[in-house]
């Protein structure tokens, strides 16, 4: 059974939707007409000076002007067709989001005041009627705030789709419709979500009044058992389309066994896809339950390596902008997805060369004629362009959604040099709108700049590297710092399933780092949580933890094998005979260390008993 467009259970404005689109689509789509009068708006001409209103130099950036006072600058002096069809373009935007985001009479205003903007008065139309602009989708915080992204994407199809053949038009609108899909995401980059709008108003039958990705894939891995195994996808990593075609046959069996149009987003559809398994054997949150209103806005999760530091990012990222614990790691991962495609999550990693134009702003060369001595070439410019922070930020400022910066290895980058003057902006009682509000001048841009208060920074330490009190005392005294220390009792279930006594391992073996070394130079338990065999365990512990100890003795094989047991099970010693000529000096007994290929059937036991004591040298 295929789902009629106007049967959509409890939706029945879709009708009227779907019927504006298709005006569209045969009056502008198809033709280069008009949605709201007789003229010719929709002309490939019209197209490219719209684009070029709002890209390049003209693309008006930065937040002391509204949306909209961006919109009338950035069309100011344009011819009236133009501006015309700016409004009809955002019009065709604003049929995605629903009545409960932004209502129909703002949609409406917003319409008629960009259509003035030529200097005529808006016509009547049916099709600014409330039901037309009840909207078809939920598609996320960022989708308003980031609109330009949207009319880009739908002006770049559109120009695209202007310069095809007619019969080529004809042959994908008629009944190619995965050929269309393939056709669309072949001229649109980044998974805009007006793409998936595109294909369903324009082939409704095929495709959902779903824009998110996310849901979109959420929903495939959820509900294709239900077919064949011919039908489901064959590569985790397949096209949009692919998936859009998986939904369709899902849809189509879910139909047929119900005997009634259904929608994904209702019961009892919804809950088939949207539930997770909580039974899951998941890695652990290090979060706790009532912690829910208590993050600081600068954290700094820190411990040696494997204490899965990277991995609990995640569920800090949800808790925060969700302000609820997830239910289960699979429903961490998917709603961690959805945050990083609504732009509310943005994940860098720190290293050495990393520096303060990557993170707030630096000058990159843009083609143009330089104005003032700032050039790098003839016909090139320097121009400033912003960086990870700046570009969150700015999005946050949007918004009262939390938003994350996640920074990856944090103490691996001179930290004061890469955020600079922002140093005194990150504390909370500097942010914007709090009580000692502080803004800084940028160097490069001279934009005035301050961090909003709804911008969380959430950093990762792996203590081996550094240490937290090599940390400049200004920055360590603007974070919490909250410690991920190994936690051996997690391990319990990669012991039953090896048949070795994993957690006693790594307490023996940290037990003993921290007594030779200190307590940043440990074993962290993620390193064996995916040991399924005793081959698992034996192939992490020669290739990642004894290479890892190993390390922290600066080679020093005596000690690492002290922290193995203190016996030949893991690490074999042979001397090494002197070269010739040597004085007796500087001759003395040396080793040549070598990590064992297999493992002896007692070794654990061994390294938990052990054989010598940790606190000395094994004997020469």
């Amino acid at each position: 059974m295929s789902r009629s467009r106007c049967e959509i259970p409890g939706k029945s404005y879709v009708g009227d939707i779907l019927d504006a689109a298709k005006a569209w689509r045969d009056q502008c789509f198809m033709k280069d007409g008009s949605i709201f009068g007789d003229e010719p708006l929709w002309t490939p001409d019209n197209i490219d000076k719209l684009r070029e209103r709002f890209t390049g130099d003209n693309l008006i950036a930065g937040k002391e002007l509204s949306f909209f006072e961006k919109v009338e600058k950035q069309l100011e002096g344009t011819k009236p067709r133009v501006a015309q069809l700016a409004a009809e373009a955002f019009w065709f935007l604003y049929l995605v989001p629903l009545a409960r985001l932004i209502r129909p009479e703002t949609k409406r205003n917003n319409i008629k005041w960009i259509w003035e903007l030529s200097g005529s008065p808006m016509p009547e139309s049916d099709y600014l009627a409330d039901p037309v602009l009840e909207g078809i989708a939920h598609p996320g915080s960022q989708y308003l705030p980031n609109l330009y992204r949207e009319l880009f994407s739908l002006l770049d199809v559109a120009a695209e789709w202007k310069s095809l053949p007619d019969d080529r038009k004809a042959s994908l609108i008629g009944h190619a419709h995965w050929n269309f899909a393939e056709w669309v995401d072949s001229h649109t980059e980044g998974n805009p979500q007006i793409r998936h709008a595109i294909l369903f108003f324009l082939h409704p039958d095929y495709f959902e009044p779903c824009v998110s990705l996310t849901d979109k894939r959420k929903l495939v891995r959820n509900l294709e058992h239900r077919l064949l195994e011919n039908l489901r996808l064959k590569d985790r990593g397949a096209s949009t389309t692919e998936i859009d075609k998986v939904i369709y046959r899902i849809r189509q069996d879910l139909e047929a066994e119900y005997g009634t149009p259904l929608d994904f987003y209702e019961s009892p559809i919804i809950e088939m896809w949207k539930k997770t398994d909580e039974s899951t054997d998941s890695k652990p949150s290090n979060l706790e339950p009532n912690s829910m209103g208590t993050y600081a806005l600068n954290t700094i999760l820190y411990g040696p390596p494997g204490t899965g530091k990277t991995y609990a990012t995640a569920n800090y990222c949800v808790e925060i902008c969700d302000r609820e614990a997830p239910e289960s790691e699979d429903e961490v991962d998917d709603r961690y997805d959805e945050l990083v495609e609504e732009g509310r999550v943005d994940f860098i990693t720190f290293h050495q060369s990393y520096g303060y134009e990557e993170f707030v702003e630096g000058l990159r060369p843009e083609a143009g004629q330089a104005e003032s001595d700032e050039s790098v070439s003839p016909g090139f410019r320097l121009v400033a362009k912003d960086g990870v922070l700046k570009r969150i930020a700015d999005r946050a400022r949007q918004s009262d959604d939390p938003h994350v910066l996640v920074i990856d290895e944090i103490n691996r980058a001179n930290v004061s040099k890469v955020l600079g003057e922002l140093v005194t902006l990150l504390e909370e009682d500097k942010r914007q709108g709090a009580q000692n509000e502080i803004s800084v001048v940028l160097p490069h841009s001279g934009d005035r700049f301050t961090l909003p208060s709804n911008l969380y920074i959430l950093g990762t330490m792996n203590t081996a590297d550094r240490s937290i009190a090599l940390l400049d005392t200004a920055l360590r005294r603007r974070f919490d710092f909250e410690e991920l220390p190994p936690d051996p009792d997690l391990l319990r279930g990669a012991a039953d399933v090896t048949g070795i006594d994993l957690p006693a391992v790594l307490r023996a073996i940290n037990e003993r780092l921290e007594w030779l070394v200190d307590r940043d130079h440990l074993i962290g338990h993620a390193w064996l949580m995916g040991a399924e065999t005793r081959e698992d365990v034996d192939r992490i512990m020669r290739n990642k933890i004894i290479p890892l100890i190993a390390e922290y003795f600066y080679d020093d094989w005596k000690k690492v094998r002290a922290v193995l047991g203190g016996t030949d099970d893991f690490v074999e010693r042979a001397p090494l005979n002197p070269p010739p000529n040597l004085d007796d000096e500087i001759s003395e007994q040396r080793y040549r260390w070598t990590v064992n290929e297999d493992f002896p059937a007692g070794a654990y036991d061994n390294l938990v008993a052990g054989s010598a004591p940790v606190e000395e040298s094994p004997e020469e």
